[in-house]
């Protein structure tokens, strides 16, 4: 009798953990930014400043001289091109601000897990801290990819 206690509670003992949790996953060692770029968290700068884009005055003059179809296409090219050049800087920004609000450890475990990350909960709390960090590191460089992008399709049209 005591023996098939021993071995229930030896079997529970094992089988339980197996199912709290999925086992979590490691691997090499990852910095904040190889997180954001695995999970594309900074592809929002595109998105973001062609929002800019599309209510400035330069993107309405640009449609004029050239055409709608014509000057989407020019202004879309040449934001592609400027994104392309800040994508990095968006990307360490957004890592710095990630940084400041859960550990390497923490971040290493969101990279190789996901949404099964331990600290997946954590980082949904601290997503608004996150964002106003990065709002803050960020809006000068918004501003530089609007500009640019803007600029260098104008300069295409003359």
């Amino acid at each position: 009798m005591v023996f098939k206690k021993f071995i229930f509670i030896l079997c529970i003992l094992i089988f339980i953990p197996s199912c709290s949790e999925a086992k979590q996953k490691t691997g090499p060692a990852v910095t904040a930014v190889e997180y954001i770029v695995k999970t594309h968290m900074g592809s929002n700068l595109s998105e973001f400043s062609y929002r800019a884009i599309k209510v400035s005055q330069t993107y309405k003059i640009i449609l004029s001289k050239v055409g709608d179809s014509e000057g989407r296409k020019l202004i879309l090219e040449k934001h592609t091109e400027t994104i392309r050049k800040y994508q990095h800087e968006w990307d360490s920004n957004l890592a710095e601000s990630y940084l400041e609000n859960m550990s390497v450890k923490e971040i290493n475990s969101l990279y190789y897990n996901g949404k099964n990350s331990i600290y997946s909960e954590k980082e949904n709390k601290v997503k608004r801290s996150i964002s106003a960090s990065m709002q803050s590191k960020s809006t000068d460089l918004l501003k530089k990819v609007v500009s640019e992008s803007l600029k260098s399709a104008y300069d295409a049209t003359l």
